[in-house]
Parts: C-alpha cells; sequence; structure tokens
C-alpha cells in the first residue's frame, strides 16, 4: 500500500483509539451481551454422569393449590432422605408456616436440623437477603446455625434484565439486631459445597483470597471482566456457563418421588427441589426464561463440573489483550477498504466470518473474545480508507467478458470499425478492425480498464505518455503503434499494424519443441527488442509465448522468422493505475514471472532475463524447467520458482551455464540485462557453430 499508507496508519490508529474509548465506558457492552448469549449455546453440553437430579413441584403435583405445604414438603425431603441421597437444596421459601400451622413448620425445621450432622442426607433450605428498597426473606425459624442449613436465591441481573453472572458467597449482615438471612454462600454453591465436602473436597482460600477447592481456583470477576465496563463486583461473583437444560440434570416430579416410582435410583444423587411447569418464579437467562430451581441447578452443575471434571471457569483477554485485538481488526479493516476502492473482493466476506468464526470457537472452548468491538473498528477503518485514500486511476474489469458486435465503432471519432475479436485475455480483447480514414487492416487492442470517477483525463494522460514512451523506443522488434486513446465507455485502446505470423505460443501448440539453434535466435530478437529498453531501466514484466509475434521472413531456418513483442509496459502501467501489484496474474503468466515479483519487489530488468530463461528451456525441451503445467495453482508455482532448482537440460549441456544464470532465484545473480543475455547467447552461437 504506496499510495496513501501514512493515511491508512493514521486511520487504524484514530479508529482503535475512538473504539477504545467508546468500549471503556461500556459502549459495547449491551451489544457484546447480545452477541454473548447467542454463541453461549454453541457450547457443549454437560456431562451425563453428572450426579445432579431435579425434583420439580408440577400444577399437578399441586393440585390446583399455588404453594406446597410444610407436611407435604417435609414427606419430600423425609423420602428422599430414606431414599439415601447425598443432599437436598430445597428452593421454596418457608419463611411461613402454609398449610400446617406451626407444628407442621417445626417438623420441618427437625428434619432440617436433624440431618444437618449427618454422613448424608443433608438438607439445605432457601432465603433471600435484603437490598437497598427490600427487607429480605427469612428462612423459617430455629434452625441454628444458618450458614449452614440456608442458601441465598438471590440473582444478579444485568441491566437488560438477563442475568448472566453467579452469586457464590456474600459477607452476612453485620447488624446482629436486625433480622435478616445470615447464609453465606448461594442455594446452589451450599449445595454444590456440601456434595463436595461428602466426597472429601473442601473449601480453602488462596494467599490471593481466591476460593479453591482441590485444584480447582474460583476466581472471582474483575470490574471489566469479560463484556462488562464497570461491573459492581461486591460479594463473590462469577460467570455461569450455562447448560441446556435438557443435557443438564434428569428430572423427576414431586409425585414420582412419593410414590416410589422414579425411574432411576436416587441414591448418592444430589438434589435440587423446586417448583416448575407454571408454578415457578422465572429467571431470564442468555438461554431464554428458566424456572428458578433450573437456574440453581446450572450454579450446582458448573461447581461440579469445575472441581470434578476440571472444566475451566469463563475466560477472557485481559484488556490489553482486547486492544491488540481491537487494532488488529482495524488493520484488517484498512486493507479491506484500500482493496474494495479497485473492486469487490472476497474480503467483505472473508473478514467478517472470520471474526465471527473465532468468536464462536472461542464460545465453544469456554470463552469470552470481543466480536462487537472489533467489528466497528473493522468497518469504520475500511470504510474511512475507502473513503480517505485516493482512489487509483482505473479499475481493471477482470470479469468483463463481452466484446464488441462486428461493424461498431471504437473511437468516439469512428475511424475504427470492428471486423471480428481475435481472441481476449485477462487484461483485454483484441480486435481485427478497419482503419476507415485509409481503408486499411488494423489491430486494436483494448483493456478492460475503465477510470476512476472523475479521474477519466488524468487515466488517458497517463496512458498517452505511456505509449508514447513506447513509440520512442523505435525497435524493430517492437510492435508498430499507429494510434490511441480511449474508447467511447471510456476503455483504453491502442492501434498495431496487422501482422501476418503467429504467436508463439500457437508455434509451441504446434511444434512442442525447437532446435536449440532456432530457440535461441528467436530468444536473442527478443534480448533485441528489450535492450533500448532495458537501458532505461523499463521492464515489460510480462513475457510469456502469448507476447511474442513471429512473422514469416522468406529466410532459410534459423533465420525465417522475424520477432515483434507485443504489450510492452502494460502490465506495469495496469498495476500502477490500479494501485495493484498483484491485480494482472494470470495463469499463463505465472509459469514465466521472476521470484521476487511475487513478493512486490520493483520490477528490474534481471525479471525479463528470469522470464527469458523460462521461454528458452521450454522451446528446446517442451516442457517447464519444473514439473508443472499452466493448470497448476498459484502457491505451486510460487513455491517453484521461489524454492525449487529447475531440472537440468540435459541437450544441449553447454546452454545449461546460460539457463542456470538465467533461473537464479537472487535477481543479482542473473543476468544483468537483456543486452548481457544477448552476448552470452551470441558466444554460443558462435561456439555451436564451430
Amino acid at each position: 500500500m504506496k499510495v496513501g499508507g501514512w493515511r491508512a496508519g493514521i486511520a487504524v490508529a484514530l479508529v482503535t483509539l475512538g473504539v477504545g474509548l467508546l468500549d471503556g465506558v461500556g459502549g459495547f457492552t449491551g451489544s457484546e451481551w447480545w452477541v454473548y448469549d447467542r454463541l453461549l449455546r454453541w457450547q457443549p453440553g454437560a456431562d451425563p454422569a453428572s450426579p445432579l437430579v431435579l425434583v420439580t413441584i408440577t400444577p399437578a403435583d399441586l393440585q390446583g393449590r399455588e404453594r406446597v405445604t410444610d407436611q407435604e414438603l417435609s414427606d419430600l425431603l423425609a423420602k428422599l432422605v430414606a431414599e439415601r441421597v447425598a443432599v437436598v437444596g430445597v428452593d421454596v421459601i418457608r419463611d411461613v408456616p402454609v398449610g400446617g400451622g406451626l407444628a407442621a413448620q417445626k417438623n420441618l425445621v427437625q428434619l432440617v436440623t436433624r440431618q444437618a450432622n449427618a454422613p448424608q442426607g443433608s438438607l439445605i433450605l432457601t432465603c433471600f437477603l435484603p437490598g437497598e428498597t427490600q427487607a429480605g426473606v427469612l428462612p423459617p425459624p430455629g434452625l441454628g446455625d444458618e450458614a449452614q442449613v440456608v442458601g441465598f436465591a438471590d440473582v444478579l441481573p444485568d441491566r437488560d434484565r438477563v442475568v448472566r453472572r453467579s452469586l457464590l458467597a456474600q459477607s452476612p449482615e453485620a447488624d446482629p439486631a436486625r433480622k435478616s438471612c445470615q447464609s453465606r454462600f448461594s442455594l446452589g454453591f451450599l449445595t454444590a459445597l456440601t456434595y463436595l465436602a461428602q466426597q472429601g473436597y473442601e473449601l480453602t482460600t488462596t494467599p490471593a483470597q481466591e476460593l479453591q477447592i482441590n485444584q480447582a481456583v474460583i476466581a472471582p470477576l474483575s470490574s471489566d471482566a469479560g463484556p462488562y465496563r464497570g461491573l459492581d463486583t461486591a460479594g463473590y461473583q462469577v460467570f455461569l456457563r450455562f447448560q441446556p437444560p435438557q443435557t443438564l440434570a434428569p428430572v423427576v416430579t414431586m409425585t414420582q418421588v412419593l410414590q416410589g416410582s422414579t425411574p432411576f435410583p436416587l441414591r448418592h444423587r444430589l438434589v435440587l427441589v423446586g417448583y416448575a411447569q407454571g408454578a415457578a418464579k422465572q429467571v431470564i437467562t442468555p438461554l431464554g426464561a428458566l424456572d428458578s430451581v433450573e437456574f440453581h441447578a446450572q450454579s450446582t452443575g458448573q461447581m461440579l463440573r469445575v472441581v470434578l471434571g476440571g472444566e475451566p471457569l469463563l475466560w477472557w483477554w485481559p484488556r490489553w489483550g482486547q486492544g491488540l485485538w481491537l487494532l488488529g481488526w482495524s488493520g484488517v479493516g484498512a486493507l479491506v477498504g484500500w482493496r474494495l476502492r479497485r473492486r469487490l473482493d472476497f474480503e467483505l466476506v472473508l473478514a467478517p466470518g472470520g471474526l465471527f468464526l473465532v468468536a464462536g470457537v472461542a464460545s465453544g472452548l469456554g470463552g469470552w473474545v470481543p466480536l462487537v468491538a472489533p467489528g466497528v473498528a473493522w468497518l469504520g477503518t475500511g470504510l474511512l480508507v475507502w473513503w480517505w485514500l485516493p482512489r487509483p486511476l482505473a479499475v481493471l474489469r477482470l470479469r468483463l467478458t463481452r466484446a464488441l458486435s462486428p461493424a461498431m465503432t471504437l473511437d468516439p471519432k469512428g475511424r475504427y470499425a470492428v471486423q471480428t475479436c481475435l481472441g481476449q485475455d485477462g487484461l483485454g480483447w483484441v480486435y481485427e478492425a478497419t482503419d476507415q480514414h485509409v481503408g486499411k487492416t488494423v489491430v486494436v487492442r483494448v483493456l478492460k480498464l475503465t477510470p476512476s470517477p472523475q479521474r477519466r483525463e488524468e487515466l488517458r494522460q497517463t496512458f498517452v505518455a505511456q505509449v508514447e514512451r513506447y513509440v520512442a523506443l523505435d525497435n524493430l522488434h517492437l510492435i508498430q503503434i499507429l494510434d490511441f486513446g480511449l474508447t467511447k465507455p471510456g476503455f483504453p485502446f491502442y492501434v498495431r499494424e496487422y501482422l501476418p505470423g503467429n504467436s508463439l505460443r500457437q508455434r509451441l501448440r504446434q511444434q512442442a519443441q525447437m532446435a536449440p539453434l532456432q530457440a535461441v535466435v528467436l530468444v536473442r530478437q527478443i534480448c533485441k527488442g528489450l535492450e533500448p529498453a532495458h537501458q532505461q531501466g523499463w521492464v515489460h514484466q510480462d513475457l510469456k509465448p502469448e507476447h511474442i509475434f513471429l512473422i514469416p521472413t522468406g529466410a532459410k531456418p534459423p533465420l525465417g522468422e522475424l520477432v515483434k513483442i507485443q504489450d510492452f509496459g502494460v502490465t506495469q502501467w495496469i498495476q500502477d493505475s490500479t494501485a495493484d501489484p498483484t491485480i494482472t496474474a494470470s495463469t499463463t503468466s505465472l509459469p514465466y514471472t521472476a521470484p521476487e515479483l511475487f513478493l512486490g519487489a520493483t520490477p528490474q530488468p534481471s525479471a525479463d532475463v528470469y522470464s527469458l530463461g523460462i521461454l528458452l528451456y521450454r522451446m528446446i525441451s517442451g516442457v517447464y524447467p519444473w514439473p508443472l503445467t499452466e493448470a497448476a495453482t498459484y502457491s505451486q508455482w510460487l513455491h517453484a520458482h521461489q524454492h525449487q532448482p529447475p531440472t537440468p537440460l540435459s541437450h544441449p549441456s553447454t546452454l545449461a551455464p546460460i539457463l542456470n544464470r538465467c533461473l537464479a532465484k537472487d535477481p543479482h545473480q542473473r543476468y544483468p540485462s537483456a543486452s548481457d543475455l544477448d552476448t552470452a547467447l551470441q558466444n554460443w552461437q558462435e561456439y555451436a557453430a564451430g
């Protein structure tokens, strides 16, 4: 990106800084939440071997009542204890007696207290923490050490009312005179802790005051964790890696448990009890609305997977990593915007597709990668570069294939009438036409190059300068140009003499191999045509059989043909006009392209010498210096030119040193110009003549 490179750099810096500042104040938090919620569904399902089971209290279980009675709840918990479950978390509020007076509530409290010190069958009830605008909800009285048998059921909705975090722990109320929920841990976390303690895994803290169970360290969220900016981190919060409810845990109903008709044994299972199917309070999550007990099961299940299965908590990049990610996508946007100034390109789909792919894969691996902020940086930088950087003079319409119809005139003055289309390539068309001023047959080359808006005259001027420079060479072996200009639609064209004969490509199709002397004579003529241009540092850059025209002279072989070089300087001019060094690459040019040109190096005469070496090799041997054909891919030709040595030419062996020097990978090891190669071939020719 030579033209406007500094502007592109400024665009990248400005957009990265602006988007970074907006991201820093939370400008993209809501959008990142929205994307995160949808990518969360890509995460793998829970381990089917999890001990977690849900016991739901459905409307059918309640038989028209709104809440389960204390007696029914006591019977359910007693039945679960009898089934020898490991631990039961109860997501049912019992701050006041329900359905049976104080006696039934007292029986419930006694059952919970009795099981508190049992080796299994622990029962954990629920409360709600007091808030700024609410008093909280107490557990039933008389439980004794509430911290051991009560977990709070509070959730942490974000400002869009979606719950993405779990509050694992909090500091109990400091005022003992004020009655409030004194639980230290959440219902889901305390239930998991109780189960893990029965398995021999105790809760500890690290020197950094982070919670640790066995080898699993549970780090709390920071204020800028993941997509959050300025998060209130009160308590001990973690991200929840939600799992689809249908794969999280099997579900049975209260009636099935009481009747002993569960489809699987409950022994040693971790059980969560709560309302469901319309009887429950719901929590809005990235997966949609979940019953309260299903939400707490997400927290419990995550802790079991982290400790027992080694699953990491949700990870994210630090702010500096997110900044580099932002800068990188801003740079990609600059590249796409620069390319878009010339033509629509695959990067328009590839770039955002790659961003979505990385974010999706990260989500599948249990992480969060910014998507919205880098997407905005990519788009913003791309549009700024597209608008601010200077437009190229023209655009090469590679996919434009419609040729002119016979009898149509090419130029605005109507001088050249098309007779027939002789052919086309990636750069344009070749027509046989009639010069209606003199009634002479000519050949017209029309390039598929259209000027950018408001730059038509500038393109015409550069085209005129290019052609005038070519005409000034005045060499026998260069096609004579008679006229030039722009067609009515604005395509550049030039008119050349009509000559009998065929291209070298047609000759090689008819005669795959030539006698070495004949091939040397033809290449020497090409060298003589290149000499005046090489003396000025001007390079053809696209020497190939299609651009070499052979005219019969009537003399005896090997002097029976005169060489004419076509399209001199066209490739370089198109690249300069489009500011794109790769736009003129074609399958027929790749076999003859010097290695350094693949890397965007400035063309030197030694690049033409390399092409001449391949032409000479092919004319003598009938094949390329490597085991490839024109059907080979770009990457195959790139590898061959840059890394593979040419296959040695067996006959004549005396030409091998000349070819080896022409085909040197390092341009400084080749003949400096066509004149030096011509001298070497002349010496070989004299040696061969004896």
